[in-house]
Parts: structure tokens; C-alpha cells; sequence
């Protein structure tokens, strides 16, 4: 019985062992990981902050351009004052008529912004005037006029009330206007007049809008009211409801993104005055847009731009591993099966001999010396050989012969 039992131990096969990776494998893998965790976890990060300074970055912008837009705004309409306010001052000094004559003729010679430029005495009748126009006429109902008596004055745009018959009778738009007055001191400070200017409203416009802007930003001005003098086509003339705009009319500068009647949302930001200098003020804010789909465009841009470098960065890794892997591995590989030829009794040929790096050198070197302790042990001594020994018997027989 036990017999059987060796038998049958003897004849089980052992378990399979289960399948390992090689060092090559092991490579790879860690290679891999190395490669591919940090994108992982670097992207929503850089996702978060790249969203954070695009937005920091278009708000920025649009304030900048507001600036801009609005400096240059100022500044043009600060020259124009600047003739009105001369004129006032040359008729202080005493000036006379026939000099201003040809100085406002001069001045509106070299400046087609000009409409009319004029002096009106103290009760509202003008005395001189660009082409005589509205000579000996009353002009004391005129808000220009009365404001310009009390100090320096910007007028809102406004449609021509007595220039339109005179100067475009056969317009197909009415003519709209904006007024400078400065009033006219003598060396006592009696108030001796009202120097008055209109200016074409199709050039502050123009003025406006002659920035250089990105593409799908839009400028408003707006009036004192909250209404819409310069914008958009689907905007101009309305009074809107929005937080820029309410900013807008308490003259507050802010930055926001906000929703506009068209659905779409905009970084927004208000320059709530237009000044420079001296220059009287309109009560104009500049209101500038862009939408938000164009910073969040760059924002994507960027992103992708991240991911194809993190993607490079990771296949040039992976890559690396993997020729790293073969270079460790396969001298390993080849000692690997010299080894088990020598182990089985049954190596072809010499051993292999790599020296590719120090720690499979001395592998290299071990098994060597292994195999010459194995090819230069002595053969096994053979038993003497076994001598008869004569018995009894065998002496009788022989003295009987």
C-alpha cells in the first residue's frame, strides 16, 4: 500500500506558478505611470488656473481699452475746446470783430468738424459768426447759451434746432450736434459774451470708434440718462438694465460679466467718465464688451496647446523607458538562459559573456566560474578489484594431486 502512495505522489504535477512580469515589463509599467499620472493630475489644475488668469487677463484687457478708448475720446474733444476757450480769451483782451471774423473762419477752414462757431452778446444776440450765419439773431433760449454764461460748457449731443434749415435743409437725417460755449471776461470780469461752437456729431463718432479694437469687442457711449449714443445697432438709442449700465449712471468704474439682451455674455467694464485736462464733461461713460466665448476660446487654446506638451513629454518618457527596458533586460535574458542550459546539463556552445553594466558583469563572471568548477571536478574512483581466498576444501583437493 505504500508503494501506491509513492506512485501516486510521484506522478502528481506540481501547480502552475502564476505568470510574472519581466524587467522589461516592470519598466515599462513604472514608465508609464511616471509618464501619465502627472498629466493626470496636472491638468485639471492647470485647467483651473489657466480659467482663472484668462479671465484675469480679458478683464484686464477690457479695462485697458476702455482707457484707451475713452483717452482718446477726451483728448480729441480737448483740442477742439481749447479754440473755443482761445476765442473767448482773445475777445477778452479786445479783440474786435473784424479779427474774430477771420479768426473763426480760419479756425472752421482748418477743422470741418466745426458746424458753427460764433460770439453772442450778453443778451443773447450773436454778433459774429463762421459765414454770418445767425448774425443779429437772438440765441438767448439756446441751453448753450445760458450755460455759457454762468461758466465752461459741454453740451450733449441734440438734433439742430436753427442750423438745420440753414446749413442742411435737404438732409435726408437730421443734423446732430455738440456744443462747447465759454463765456467772455473782461480785465474786470464782467461777462461781455458767449463764445459757442457745434460740433459735427458724425465726428465724435468717428473719433470714437477710430481705435483699433480686438475682433468682437464692441465700445458704448452713454449718456447721463443710460441711454445708448454710440453702440451696436441692436443697442443704440435704448436704455438698458444692466449693471454696467446702472454703474455707468452713478459714474461708478467697474469690471463685470454680465448677460446682454442678446443672450450672449460679456466681460464688461465701465470708464464712467470722459475727461482730460480742463475739458468740461458731457456726462458721457464708455462701456466696453467682449464676449465671453473669446476669452474662454484662448483659454482653450492654451489648454490644448498643455495637453499636446504633456502628451509629447509623456510618449518621449514612455519611449525612454522602453529602450531602457531592453538595454537592462536583454543581457539578462541571455544570462538568463545560459544559465538554465548549464543548470539542465545541456549548455551548446560557451557561456554567454555580457558586460553591458557592472551588476550583469559580475553575473556574467559568477556563472562563469560556476561552470569551470563544474567541467574540472574529478571523475568518480572505481572499487578495487575483489581477490579469491582459498578454503578448506579446496587445499584437500589440491594435496590429493
Amino acid at each position: 500500500m505504500p508503494p501506491c502512495r509513492h506512485r501516486c505522489e510521484g506522478s502528481m504535477t506540481p501547480p502552475a506558478s502564476p505568470p510574472r512580469l519581466g524587467l522589461r515589463g516592470v519598466l515599462l509599467c513604472f514608465c508609464i505611470l511616471a509618464a501619465l499620472l502627472p498629466a493626470l493630475l496636472l491638468l485639471p489644475v492647470a485647467a483651473g488656473i489657466g480659467s482663472r488668469i484668462t479671465e484675469s487677463t480679458t478683464a484686464e484687457g477690457v479695462r485697458t481699452t476702455g482707457r484707451l478708448v475713452a483717452s482718446n475720446l477726451a483728448r480729441g474733444l480737448f483740442q477742439q475746446w481749447r479754440e473755443v476757450e482761445g476765442l473767448a480769451g482773445f475777445v477778452g483782451a479786445g479783440g474786435s470783430h473784424e479779427a474774430l471774423r477771420q479768426r473763426l473762419e480760419t479756425v472752421k477752414s482748418l477743422n470741418p468738424q466745426y458746424a458753427w462757431l460764433g460770439l453772442a452778446a450778453p443778451d443773447g444776440r450773436v454778433q459774429v459768426a463762421t459765414d454770418g450765419v445767425l448774425e443779429a439773431q437772438s440765441i438767448g433760449s439756446r441751453p448753450w447759451f445760458k450755460a455759457g454764461l454762468q461758466g465752461p460748457f459741454a453740451g450733449d449731443v441734440h438734433e439742430a434746432v436753427l442750423l438745420q434749415r440753414i446749413l442742411a435743409p435737404s438732409a435726408a437725417e437730421p443734423m446732430r450736434l455738440v456744443d462747447f460755449a465759454a463765456p467772455v471776461r473782461r480785465a474786470d470780469g464782467v461777462i461781455a459774451g458767449v463764445v459757442g461752437s457745434h460740433l459735427n456729431w458724425d465726428w465724435v463718432r468717428e473719433l470714437l470708434l477710430g481705435t483699433p479694437l480686438e475682433r468682437g469687442t464692441d465700445v458704448l457711449l452713454v449718456a447721463r440718462d443710460g441711454r445708448v449714443l454710440v453702440g451696436p445697432s441692436d443697442l443704440q438709442g435704448r436704455e438698458l438694465n444692466l449693471p454696467s449700465l446702472l454703474a455707468a449712471r452713478q459714474s461708478t468704474a467697474i469690471t463685470t460679466t454680465e448677460t446682454w439682451p442678446d443672450g450672449g455674455r460679456y466681460f464688461t467694464a465701465v470708464v464712467p467718465t470722459i475727461g482730460y485736462r480742463d475739458l468740461p464733461g458731457f456726462g458721457w461713460s464708455l462701456i466696453v464688451r467682449q464676449p465671453e466665448a473669446a476669452a474662454v476660446a484662448g483659454a482653450r487654446g492654451m489648454m490644448s496647446t498643455l495637453f499636446s506638451s504633456l502628451a509629447a513629454t509623456a510618449a518621449l518618457i514612455i519611449i525612454s523607458g522602453l529602450m531602457l527596458a531592453g538595454y537592462l533586460s536583454r543581457p539578462l535574458r541571455t544570462l538568463t538562459a545560459g544559465a538554465v542550459a548549464l543548470a539542465d546539463g545541456t549548455p551548446h556552445g560557451p557561456l554567454p559573456d555580457e558586460r553591458r553594466y557592472r551588476e550583469v558583469a559580475e553575473l556574467s563572471d559568477a556563472i562563469a566560474r560556476l561552470h569551470s568548477r563544474m567541467t574540472q571536478r574529478p571523475a568518480a574512483v572505481a572499487p578495487p578489484a575483489r581477490v579469491a581466498v582459498p578454503t578448506s576444501a579446496d587445499n584437500g583437493s589440491g594435496d590429493a594431486a
